[in-house]
């Protein structure tokens, strides 16, 4: 989505004459996104994204043991050899250290790819960063409002995002608007699907 596109549609979260207001109104149940929607897409590019590909190869040295993390690594690496199957131009992930995989999932990084791996271990990188108190989850001003008033009229909000439910959840704990996760009935991310996928 368009970043100023995104921007606008946030700003209708608490302009009541606009459509978007008119549908929220009516809505028993509201479903979001998280970038350009919740949250800054300077943020998610800017500082998330950095942040994991930064400390990717620390993590991996010292959690590549954790079953959670070889999981993820288990389907990356199906996707690298999908990758290779398909001729695609891409870095080498040769051997089993896991250290190898870092030029692969900085290039899935770079191309914000819609991973499920991925974003499951861009999760657990983050988590780190949140519990040390680096990251700090950034909202449009007028996020809370909007929950609080959907909340008050008995609404159910929902959040669908290529982000695993992981860090969905941390960025709304640790946000720079307080913990906003009792607003939020539920999580969807691509374990779900795509999100231009139709039903």
């Amino acid at each position: 989505m368009n970043p100023r596109r995104a921007r606008r549609l946030t700003h209708s979260l608490t302009e009541p004459t606009t459509m978007t207001q008119t549908y929220a109104d009516k809505a028993k149940a509201i479903l979001l996104d998280i970038e350009g929607t919740t949250t800054p897409v300077d943020y998610v590019f800017g500082v998330l994204f950095p942040f994991a590909r930064d400390r990717l190869e620390t993590f991996l040295a010292e959690n590549s043991q954790d079953e959670e993390v070889r999981s993820d690594l288990a389907m990356l690496r199906q996707e690298y050899e999908t990758d290779i199957s398909q001729g695609g131009d891409i870095p080498q992930w040769q051997g089993e250290n896991p250290i190898a995989a870092v030029p692969y999932i900085h290039h899935l990084i770079a191309i914000d790819r819609k991973s499920t791996g991925l974003k499951s271990l861009q999760g657990k990188i983050w988590h780190q960063g949140y519990l040390e108190g680096t990251l700090r989850s950034q909202m449009f001003a007028d996020v809370k409002p909007a929950f609080d008033r959907w909340t008050e009229a008995g609404k159910q909000v929902f959040i669908f995002s290529s982000g695993s439910i992981q860090a969905q959840k941390l960025l709304f704990r640790y946000s720079d608007a307080g913990d906003l996760r009792d607003f939020i009935r539920g999580y969807f991310d691509t374990t779900t699907g795509s999100k231009k996928e139709t039903g």
